[in-house]
């Protein structure tokens, strides 16, 4: 089968696999109940953290963006602004004032896991990978459970070629948190690369049954069915992948194959067009009688 995806995204596709929490953000070191702004005091402010929180979970960046720079101007040491701003940018792909950002809360508030974790994944974007560990490696010293650290340093590892080792800290991860989904997902298309299709099946079929929904992961998964000789799951993850996104063009290669091979000509042959139209240099696997 076809498999044109890479089997890590670029550094530019960052994950968002971790939900903004601000009740979770740590005080600042020093920092007491009393030193704490009184909450009827901010009640403005805080409403406005609550809906910039809202608007950029809704993917409304520029709102979220005006809100949280009046918070700022009345309050510049509250540390969650830079934090909310930094995983702004981060989602509207602006890597660069994302790092800013991220730094920026780290001044105010050094004891920040969640923003050692963006600050690292930024940094990982812009290939500074040795600054991104140290920032993980700090996430570790404050708490070694961290399994989100754990994923991190497993994609730098990756990324540099240490497979052993990277392949260690997402096993790391799962022994810490076995129902992540994400390091399943990661882990079993690693597999695929390795030529490994039993493993690959086992680790995407975990992914998908902890709920990751993803086209490029039923894909994967529909090429290690089919290299382990199970035909219809193959058809049916391809399937399911073109359902997820019908626009991607190697689950629609993919799922003509697996048709034309079970002999269904007249429902490959669309397939096969389609991708030929999305991406022009799958035309050539288009069997020649269905040209």
């Amino acid at each position: 089968m076809i498999n044109g995806f890479a089997c890590f995204p670029s550094r530019q596709r960052l994950e968002h696999d971790q939900d903004i929490d601000i009740a979770q953000a740590p005080v600042p070191e020093g920092g007491t109940a009393a030193a704490l702004p009184d909450p009827k005091s901010k009640l403005a402010e805080f409403n406005a953290i609550l809906q910039a929180t809202d608007l950029l979970q809704l993917g409304r960046f520029a709102e979220a963006e005006t809100a949280l720079a009046r918070v700022r101007e009345t309050d510049p040491k509250m540390y969650l602004i830079p934090f909310l701003l930094a995983e702004g940018y981060t989602r509207a792909g602006d890597i660069a004032r994302a790092t800013s950002e991220f730094r920026k809360t780290l001044e105010l508030n050094p004891s920040f896991d969640q923003a050692m974790l963006g600050l690292a994944r930024s940094l990982h974007a812009q290939q500074q990978d040795e600054e991104a560990r140290t920032w993980l490696n700090k996430a570790l010293e404050l708490n070694p459970r961290n399994f989100r650290a754990w994923y991190q340093i497993a994609w730098i590892e990756l990324a540099q070629g240490r497979e052993a080792q990277g392949i260690a800290a997402f096993e790391k991860v799962l022994e810490i948190q076995p129902n992540f989904g994400l390091a399943y997902r990661d882990l079993g298309m690693f597999r695929i690369r390795q030529q490994d299709y039993a493993g690959a099946a086992k680790l995407l079929g975990r992914a998908a049954e902890l709920g990751v929904e993803e086209a490029p992961l039923y894909n994967f998964l529909g090429i290690a069915y089919g290299q382990t000789g199970k035909p219809q799951a193959a058809l049916q993850s391809y399937q399911h992948a073109v359902k997820l996104d019908p626009a991607l063009a190697e689950a629609r290669l993919n799922l003509g194959i697996a048709l034309y091979q079970a002999g269904r000509r007249a429902a490959a042959k669309p397939e096969f067009q389609e991708a030929c139209r999305l991406r022009p240099q799958f035309c050539s696997y288009t069997p020649a009688d269905l040209r």
